[in-house]
């Protein structure tokens, strides 16, 4: 099962697995964000921390800590790794971008706030009285030892790049082709209708068949025979010893002639003419 959100993206459970296991360990707040900054996910699903909510009574400060949360935002996807600083109160934040296979931006982890032991509070235009209240709730803001510090920020950095390259955030449309691919490779010997994947994603076929057409340029029952042919392409390069007829079954064909009609028709050649071979497309040179 998968959250998906109004911001267009798709968040799998396991991102949010993680983040609740981060906020759990650590005692410190961690949040995806959208590219364009709204909040998705927090760990235990966890608000503002009592010293942000009571700093932000003072509009003053408020302007001040949505101005820097810009700024930073524009700062990390600038640069394109991870952003350590202190917040314009002195607490500590880090912010990290998170990319899809195509470098398109996908949005933001965030961790924090927290401070260490040596850290102080540095809002300033605060009045006497106003100063003495957040200086007390400055003191009860979740403290990282020093020497824990850089294991945390491993451990963030670590969490962005599994999010990524397991694929943990997509854009829906993305996300719906992955998941039905996924789905089909895992059961090629199967057959699987336009109808039967629309199904798998609680959408309709006519949604499924535009985008897929849409993200990959081939009409969704074309794609499913690409990635049966690569299938039994791959089985006979990887096992010479393999009989046309055994491929054909591993990818959902019980008539060999069909199949290897098929092969012929996108490969160029026949499928036993692939066998045992290491490169793609070394039957073509050969």
């Amino acid at each position: 099962m998968a959250k998906k959100q109004e911001n267009g993206l798709w968040l799998s459970e396991e991102l949010g697995d993680l983040l609740d296991h981060f906020a759990a360990a650590f005692g410190v707040r961690i949040a995806f964000f959208s590219p364009d900054g709204r909040e998705s996910r927090a760990g235990l699903s966890q608000g503002s921390i009592s010293f942000c909510t009571l700093l932000r009574q003072n509009p003053s400060q408020e302007n001040a800590c949505r101005s820097q949360d810009r700024a930073m935002i524009r700062v990390a996807a600038a640069g394109g790794k991870r952003v350590d600083y202190h917040c314009h109160a002195g607490l500590r934040e880090s912010l990290q971008p998170v990319y899809g296979d195509d470098r398109a931006l996908l949005g933001f982890l965030m961790v924090g706030q927290f401070r260490t032991p040596t850290d102080s509070l540095a809002a300033k235009g605060l009045s006497p009285a106003a100063r003495r209240e957040l200086s007390k709730a400055f003191e009860g803001v979740p403290t990282i030892p020093a020497e824990r510090l850089p294991h945390l920020l491993a451990f963030f950095s670590l969490i962005v790049q599994t999010t990524a390259s397991r694929r943990l955030v997509e854009r829906r449309a993305d996300a719906l082709v992955w998941r039905i691919e996924r789905y089909a490779r895992e059961h090629l010997d199967q057959p699987l209708s336009l109808t039967q994947a629309a199904l798998l994603v609680g959408r309709s076929a006519s949604t499924v068949s535009h985008v897929f057409k849409k993200r990959t340029g081939t009409p969704f029952k074309q794609r499913l025979l690409a990635l049966r042919i690569e299938k039994a392409e791959d089985l006979l390069r990887q096992n010479p010893a393999m009989k046309v007829s055994e491929a054909a079954r591993a990818v959902g064909y019980e008539n060999p002639f069909l199949f290897s009609r098929l092969f012929k028709k996108h490969r160029g050649v026949a499928p036993a003419a692939v066998k045992g071979l290491r490169a793609h497309g070394a039957a073509s040179r050969g």
